[in-house]
């Protein structure tokens, strides 16, 4: 098992240097040629669109809403849920789905757009590109699963430690945008996040879920099935275990006013460096 871990973390630093140097050449380059700000707003662009994950979210909530799924839609949602990590519609019901859906969408804000944002205003685009290849490396290796437990467990604590920040910025933005998403509770929002993150199995994300449960009174995390394996977790938040399409549509609206105003932030912050 040892020897699994250290297989595991040389991978994920490979993969951190690899996406660096690649974010590194690609501002020089944009250096070296006229206009090339142009080139690496480009590029930071493609790196912090959340927009996808909002897409299946919307699409999970639509299939979940068929009062009699057949096989072919249970297929769909699976399909539809693979960007949140492994989760099979035959192996659980309507609600563990839909609360894959909304914390997944919940990460992928800040996996997808604050926390690029963030390393690109730390380190240039070595930071945001080194960020987005250990997340994508974390989502194929870091499994929590028997088979991938150990070999991804330094890969899964670089993801966290790089998250640990973005994340909890995210909830700070989400708090602001509560204020313009319909039923969200901000002062339950405070609550939860104080009282229910560190039952969430990541550092990183036991904010965000926490947050999410406390605007919507839900309850989210909790044990799932893999494999025919059913994990045990805890649950995060004192709400509704049985999440409804619904609230995956409330969720969305949410993560919508958040990113607008993150957008805002991004692109004032932006203005600021070109005039500076």
């Amino acid at each position: 098992e040892r020897d699994r871990q250290i297989r595991g973390a040389l991978v994920a630093f490979f993969m951190v240097f690899m996406g660096a140097a690649l974010g590194a050449a690609l501002h020089a380059g944009a250096l070296r040629i006229p206009q090339g700000w142009i080139v690496e707003t480009l590029v930071l662009a493609a790196l912090i669109s959340p927009r996808r994950a909002f897409d299946h979210m919307r699409r999970v909530a639509r299939l979940l809403a068929d009062p009699k799924p057949d096989e072919k839609t249970r297929a769909e949602i699976s399909r539809a849920l693979l960007i949140f990590g492994p989760l099979r519609a035959d192996q659980a019901d309507d609600h563990a789905l839909a609360r894959r859906a909304i914390e997944g969408g919940g990460s992928a804000l800040y996996e997808r757009f604050v926390g690029p944002a963030f390393w690109y205003a730390v380190l240039g685009l070595a930071g945001a590109v080194g960020y987005v290849a250990i997340n994508e490396t974390a989502r194929v290796i870091g499994g929590t699963e028997k088979r991938r437990r150990q070999f991804g467990s330094s890969v899964r604590g670089l993801d966290d430690a790089a998250s640990y920040i973005p994340a909890r910025i995210l909830v700070l933005l989400m708090m602001a945008g509560s204020v313009f998403a319909p039923k969200a509770r901000p002062v339950a929002m405070i609550r939860a996040v104080a009282r229910q993150s560190r039952h969430h199995v990541s550092v990183a994300a036991g904010p965000v879920a926490a947050a999410i449960a406390g605007a919507f009174d839900l309850a989210l995390q909790g044990p799932e099935t893999r494999d025919g394996v059913r994990i045990e977790r805890p649950w995060v938040g004192d709400g509704r275990a049985r999440a409804m399409p619904v609230d995956i549509l409330k969720t969305v609206y949410l993560y919508g006013a958040t990113a607008m105003i993150a957008s805002g932030l991004i692109a004032g912050g932006w203005v600021l460096r070109l005039w500076a």
